[in-house]
């Protein structure tokens, strides 16, 4: 038998005698984690639950409430249009269609499947509340958000010529399991709930030239 074939023998034999130690000690520990009596399955500062939010600012943490800041440019809301996917813009024509893409943040200890995100379209003089936004749709992530990652959901959305002028753009992500949602059901103010991000744009008309005969 050559040295090769000697090493290898030996290799097989270690994986072998490992995996009859592992099934003789996993089934019972398995059995203790899952009935609860094991103290030493997650670290003292695990905390049991996700913390989903959307930046304001950069170098926003998630923690609220918060001042003095200028948050109406989230870093998390782009928006292209689906012509040209490397321009990001916020002056939006109406005809035309975009992608808006929203940046959700955990930073928990767990993940988030598939986690939801709703957009609204308001108008400053209307106030920023649900009950007077537009809600443009609802997308979510495609997967899983896992603890201390971030990952864009998409929605795409065609201009109405009746939304010309200054709008305040809203995005607002919740989930449901693990629950981490909006503390109210209708206000849309970043400062105050990090589940929401703003983003203002300008909406324009789209004109043609006049033909010679007009």
């Amino acid at each position: 038998m050559s040295v090769n074939v000697k090493v290898a023998a030996g290799y097989i034999s270690s994986l072998r005698k490992t995996k009859e130690e592992y099934l003789k000690k996993v089934p019972s520990r398995l059995a203790k984690i899952y009935s609860g009596k094991d103290k030493h399955v997650k670290p003292e500062n695990f905390r049991e639950s996700s913390f989903l939010y959307i930046r304001s600012y950069n170098g926003d943490t998630g923690i609220r409430p918060f001042s003095g800041i200028n948050f109406w440019n989230s870093p998390d809301i782009t928006i292209n249009p689906i012509t040209n996917s490397g321009i990001n813009t916020t002056e939006l024509y109406a005809g035309n269609t975009y992608d808006i893409r929203c940046r959700l943040n955990n930073r928990g200890d767990l993940m988030i499947p598939y986690p939801k995100v709703e957009f609204f379209l308001t108008d400053p003089s209307l106030g920023f509340n649900t009950t007077v936004a537009e809600l443009l749709g609802l997308t979510q992530l495609q997967g899983l958000l896992l603890p201390a990652s971030n990952d864009e959901a998409i929605m795409r959305y065609t201009v109405p010529a009746s939304e010309a002028g200054h709008k305040c753009l809203f995005a607002r992500t919740y989930s449901f399991s693990p629950l981490d949602k909006p503390f109210d059901l209708h206000a849309l103010d970043p400062r105050l709930d990090r589940h929401i991000g703003q983003k203002n744009l300008n909406i324009c008309l789209l004109y043609t030239s006049p033909s010679p005969r007009d």
